[in-house]
């Protein structure tokens, strides 16, 4: 049975329907209100559970805008004008029709087939009703056909207001029309209660939510992870929505919530009413705590530095690698600028709307390969970046090699490691491989690197140190910089810590490089300056660099958790 409410704007329309034979399977009941009183009568009529409202004019369209249940608008058909018309035949002039254009322009025809001398006006909005009347009145009309409003404002005038009434077969129409959409909604329906079953039942957490951060709808497994809609409100999750509204593709976010890193994917539901889908994934740490996966979105583009012949064969090398779908094998010691080449050959690919994915290697294991799949069917485009693969165990490494050459076309992969074997299990032969040399063999770019290391210095520590003198140069030039740029750069920034003036002095060179176990120096080495933020900073990134950076270690040390490390890290 299907429960229909007919709101008829007079009492006329809703006396007819009563006395209509209406079909078994329709409820149809009928209450006489129009305009506003209409709208109070349609909203509860869908609070008590109507099915379909049936309404005529403006009160139909008013009555549209006001509630979610389907609306049927009673057309004024042929019948009813031949009705109205015939019933004023015996008025040869003064007459007029005031309507909208659906109804003017179908009277027109009538008119000139029964030769009515009939005075059509055409409005566009309810509003013009007493303005259009007033004219009328003064040009010598008598009498206006037209709906509720224009019969009510002219009787008010002192003008005889004829009313364009519906009649049986409109009133069915509608009936029919009603019974069309009911059975199209309960289908719709039907279906949109499969998926909000599907949605709720998805074990991962998933929001809707749209562009001001408000939730549309969430499923069971992110409302227990979000129980007080705190991480809804939270920083990270704005600038998410923002860049997936404004680039309209998947994006990425990490943030901290509740001691747990989670990375959040955004991606776009539907763009005209700016809805944005998120779904929350739990890092991927090992026993220790130490991250495995991670999803960096928006990466930091990194120059190439360097003033070497060797730096424009690598810009050449960079370019092919970023044009080509094979996997690119980054070989070279530790700290050679692998992960940077690495970020500039994904910019020049992408940009940096698309996400750069970082494996660990030598801390993946057969318990990760399910989260890396879950990652990658998600990615639509992108760099995946695996480190230390010369670490990763042989079974490991062919089943991560599967993973990685079934990826899109639109996906490139590029893996790091320190040395090449002979036997390398995750690679093909048409992989590219380049080579990075260490530092004590590329010497022309020593001092291109020290200059962007003051720079550095001078943006994040207000570091007044412009450069270094000529002496000075030549002492760095002669040491072979076993830790590579690492320990360059540590180098520099003790040297921008101590030296007052503007350039680094070689008296000031000496007293740092002849500090026993340069790669490796101790928290005492730091130069106590800055404020006592500054410092903690300072000795965060010595005790990182002592440990590898590996920051479960590096969190023991310092007496924190690594969520702690993790956020001071990120506030910097």
């Amino acid at each position: 049975m299907i429960k229909v409410l007919l709101v008829a704007p007079y009492n006329g329309l809703a006396e007819t329907a009563k006395n209509m034979d209406i079909p078994a399977d329709i409820q149809l009941d009928t209450t006489v209100a129009n305009l506003e009183e209409g709208v109070i009568e349609a909203k509860r009529a869908k609070e008590v559970g109507y099915d379909i409202i049936i309404s005529r004019g403006g009160t139909a369209s008013l009555i549209q805008e006001s509630v979610s249940i389907p609306v049927v608008h009673i057309d004024i058909t042929g019948y009813d004008m031949l009705r109205v018309f015939t019933l004023i035949s015996g008025v040869k002039t003064g007459v007029a029709l005031v309507g909208f254009r659906n109804i003017s322009e179908g009277a027109v025809t009538i008119c000139e087939i029964l030769e009515f001398d009939v005075k059509m006006v055409t409005i566009e909005s309810s509003s013009e009703v007493r303005a259009k009347l007033e004219q009328l009145k003064e040009d010598g009309t008598a009498v206006v056909i037209g709906d509720v409003i224009t019969v009510e404002v002219a009787q008010r005038l002192g003008l005889r207001g004829v009313l364009i009434t519906s009649g049986r077969e409109a009133i069915m129409n509608a009936i029919d029309e009603a019974k069309r959409i009911h059975h199209f909604f309960r289908r719709v329906n039907y279906r949109h209660h499969i998926y909000k079953q599907a949605f709720e039942q998805i074990p991962l957490p998933l929001v809707l939510v749209d562009e001001k951060g408000k939730v549309i709808e969430q499923n069971e497994s992110f409302a227990k992870i979000d129980k007080a809609n705190e991480l809804v409100r939270a920083e990270s999750l704005s600038r998410l929505i923002k860049r997936v509204i404004d680039y309209q593709q998947t994006q990425w976010e990490e943030i901290e919530f509740e001691s747990r890193i989670y990375q959040l994917q955004g991606f776009p539901i539907s763009n005209r009413e700016k809805i944005v889908g998120i779904q929350l994934n739990a890092s991927v740490n090992n026993r220790d705590g130490e991250r495995v996966i991670s999803v960096v979105n928006d990466p930091a583009h990194q120059p190439l530095i360097g003033d070497s012949e060797w730096i424009e064969q690598l810009e050449e090398k960079v370019d092919r690698a970023a044009a080509t779908n094979e996997i690119t094998r980054l070989v070279g010691e530790r700290g050679t600028g692998k992960y940077t080449v690495a970020q500039q050959i994904h910019f020049k690919r992408f940009d940096h709307t698309a996400p750069i994915v970082e494996i660990q290697g030598s801390l993946f294991t057969r318990e990760t390969l399910p989260y890396l799949k879950k990652i990658f069917n998600s990615l639509t485009s992108g760099t995946v970046i695996v480190k230390n693969t010369d670490l990763v165990t042989y079974d490991i490494k062919k089943e991560l090699l599967y993973l990685l050459t079934d990826l899109s076309n639109q996906i490139k992969v590029i893996t790091l490691q320190e040395d090449l074997r002979e036997t390398d299990a995750i690679t093909y032969y048409d992989d590219e491989i380049i080579f990075l040399p260490p530092l004590r063999e590329r010497k022309k770019d020593i001092l291109a690197f020290v200059d962007y290391f003051l720079t550095e210095m001078h943006m994040e520590k207000g570091s007044e140190t412009v450069g270094v003198n000529e002496e000075a140069a030549r002492y760095l030039l002669q040491y072979d910089w076993k830790g590579n740029l690492p320990e360059l750069r540590s180098v520099v920034k003790q040297l921008s810590c101590l030296t007052r003036g503007y350039y680094i002095d070689v008296s000031d060179v000496k007293k740092v490089m002849n500090k026993d176990n340069l790669a490796n120096e101790s928290v005492e080495s730091l130069t106590i300056n800055g404020t006592l933020k500054e410092m903690e900073k300072q000795i965060i990134q010595q005790v990182l660099m002592e440990e590898n950076q590996n920051q479960t270690k590096a969190a023991k040390r310092l007496g924190i958790n690594r969520s702690t490390l993790w956020r001071k890290l990120r506030d910097e």
